[in-house]
Order: C-alpha cells, then sequence, then structure tokens
C-alpha cells in the first residue's frame, strides 16, 4: 500500500550530506548548498562517517550542524543516520564530493511539492568535472553520457534514485526502511531503492532544471568501483530482467560495449595463436568505435581530439572492469542457488 504524501503550503526540507574523509571537496559543496538552504529556511547536517581527516570541522567552521559516527557505516548508513536526525516533509541528499548548479535542490524539492504522483526527484551530472586529472576527466564525460535531453523534454522516469544529488519524500523514504545497508563504500542501495520504489508504483525522475557537478576519481579508481557494483547489481538485474535508464549504471548500449571489448580482446590473445583470430578483434573494435562514434565526439568536444584517442583506450579499460564484474556476480548468483534448502 503506498503511503500518501500531502503537502499543504512549503514543504520542509532538509540537506543530508555524508563525508567520509572529503575534506578536499566538502567545502565547495558546502559553500554552494548553505546559502540556499539558508534562503528557503531548511535544514543542513553533514554526517560525519568516522573520518580521519577533519571534515567535520570544516563542516563546522563554514556553519553546518554535524552528526559524528563512531564508525564508518558506508555511505548508505551515514545517509540514514542524518535522515533519522530530521522531521521534515523532503529529505535532500547531497554527497560531499556534489557541487549542484544554483536553484537545482530549490527545483527538486518545489516539483515534490507540486506534484503528489512524484515521491522522489534527482538532479543530472553535467558535463566537464571538477577534478584535475586526466583520467577523472574521462570518469566525468562517461558519467555524464546518456543524460542528454531532447527538445521540449523537462524530466524522464529514472530506475536509480539520485542519492549523490536527489530529494525524496520523507514518509516513503521511512516506509522502505531507508537505502539498504548491505555494504560500505559505494554500493547499490540507490538500485536497491528505486526497485523497491518502482515495485510499490512510486514516482521517481529526473529533471532538466536540476543538475550538478562532480569531483571524480581518477579512472583506476572508478574501475575498481565498477567491478563492485556491477558484481551487486547482477542480482537485481535478474530480478528486473531488464536494464537500467540511459545514464545509469548497467544500460543496453553500455552492455554491447563491454562485449564488444571482451570479444576483442579474446580476439587479440587467440591471435597470438592463431592470427586470423585478430581479424575477430579488428571487427569488434570497429563495430565498437560505430558504437560509441557519438561518445567520443562528445568527448572531444569538451577537452580537444585528444580526448577521444584517449577515450577509446580508456573504455577498454573501463569496460573490462564491468565485464570481470559482471562474472563475478554471476559466480555469487551461481553458488547462492546452490546453497542446501534454497530454491533456484
Amino acid at each position: 500500500m503506498k503511503t500518501e504524501v500531502p503537502l499543504n503550503g512549503k514543504p520542509s526540507a532538509a540537506v543530508i550530506i555524508p563525508v567520509h574523509n572529503d575534506s578536499a571537496t566538502l567545502s565547495a559543496t558546502l559553500e554552494t548548498v548553505l546559502p540556499e538552504v539558508r534562503a528557503q529556511g531548511w535544514e543542513l547536517i553533514v554526517v560525519d562517517d568516522a573520518s580521519t581527516d577533519g571534515s567535520g570541522k570544516l563542516a563546522e567552521a563554514q556553519g553546518a550542524r554535524v552528526l559524528r559516527l563512531d564508525e564508518n557505516r558506508g555511505v548508505a548508513g551515514a545517509r540514514n543516520a542524518g535522515a533519522a536526525k530530521v522531521d521534515v516533509d523532503i529529505l535532500i541528499f547531497v554527497d560531499a564530493d556534489i557541487v549542484p548548479a544554483r536553484g537545482s535542490l530549490t527545483a527538486m524539492v518545489s516539483t515534490l511539492s507540486q506534484r503528489p504522483e512524484l515521491h522522489a526527484v534527482g538532479a543530472y551530472p553535467l558535463p566537464g568535472d571538477l577534478s584535475a586529472g586526466w583520467s577523472s576527466h574521462f570518469v566525468g564525460l562517461r558519467s555524464a553520457w546518456g543524460y542528454g535531453w531532447k527538445e521540449g523534454e523537462t524530466e524522464r522516469n529514472f530506475s536509480s534514485i539520485q542519492s549523490e544529488c536527489g530529494a525524496v519524500r520523507r514518509p516513503v523514504f521511512r516506509e522502505l526502511g531507508g537505502f539498504p545497508e548491505i555494504y560500505k563504500g559505494v554500493g547499490m542501495e540507490e538500485f536497491q531503492m528505486a526497485h523497491e520504489m518502482e515495485v510499490r508504483g512510486y514516482g521517481n525522475v529526473l529533471i532538466r532544471s536540476a543538475s550538478y557537478r562532480h569531483h571524480y576519481k581518477p579512472l583506476f579508481h572508478r574501475c575498481r568501483i565498477l567491478y563492485d557494483r556491477t558484481a551487486r547489481w547482477v542480482p537485481l538485474f535478474f530480478r528486473r530482467k531488464r536494464f537500467e535508464s540511459p545514464g545509469a549504471v548497467g544500460t543496453p548500449g553500455a552492455g554491447v560495449s563491454c562485449l564488444l571489448t571482451a570479444l576483442a580482446l579474446a580476439g587479440l590473445a587467440a591471435g597470438l595463436f592463431v592470427p586470423p583470430a585478430l581479424i575477430l578483434a579488428l571487427a569488434a573494435w570497429l563495430v565498437q568505435i560505430g558504437l560509441e562514434w557519438s561518445f567520443f565526439r562528445f568527448s572531444g568536444a569538451h577537452y580537444g581530439p585528444l580526448m577521444s584517442v584517449y577515450g577509446f583506450f580508456a573504455l577498454q579499460v573501463l569496460n573490462i572492469s564491468i565485464v570481470l564484474g559482471f562474472i563475478r556476480g554471476l559466480g555469487r548468483l551461481f553458488r547462492r542457488s546452490r546453497r542446501p534448502g534454497r530454491v533456484s
């Protein structure tokens, strides 16, 4: 049964910022978020998830209320801890490496206050990350790819909660039990919550009027995260029996691109012993270039033609981490199905 959430007049809201050793980026987040919070009369809580770099003190120095956790609970646990400390209509989650565009948080809250059929609203990442590294630029481009808006399009349904920069009605959040705390670090909590909302018939959309920029980590850090996330995503994929929305992890296009990388590398390896197999590698990469041509043009438009070339090689590294994560996830799923007493 769906929780009814009527809002009368201006809704109360709270911004919750989880932080774990992100003092290098937290200041930029607070400098953007605090003025909007004060202008709207909202609450703001920075949840210091057992940081050791002084993140909590930095937040206090900038005027934020800080909730300190004695032990590292992970980003889902930190968000839940912050949500438990407020009594408001709407919860707004913003990560400590995110800089929302001006007015984005207000746009999300306004959308929920005016649209009773919606229960969660998310912002989308803009191309051009805030980090200095070349590989971080690629990660930012790949993350922003897929969010392009068509003329006249103002919102779209989305298969994940934008937990890094999004808003959800508090009664719905409580009904769902908050973000699943199955894993520490960056897990699949936003996809799991979105799936549960979908089952209950709750509306979750991205809106064009809310966006953000991100301090992305370097390529190999991103690969490790995607390896773990993909492994955790596999069970959800088989429950949903479909891929994710454009822009999310696990889209059909990304799946085909990963398959082509795997075929190309397999052909390259086989070619060491059977030279004709090199044709398979070449064919797979040519097809992939055609498939990803728009992304390479998108990359070049933001950082020049060298980024397009770099992007091809970086994409192979990214894709293989996803393929390995998928294989790991299948292995986990198979082992669970073989446990005594478990029905597959």
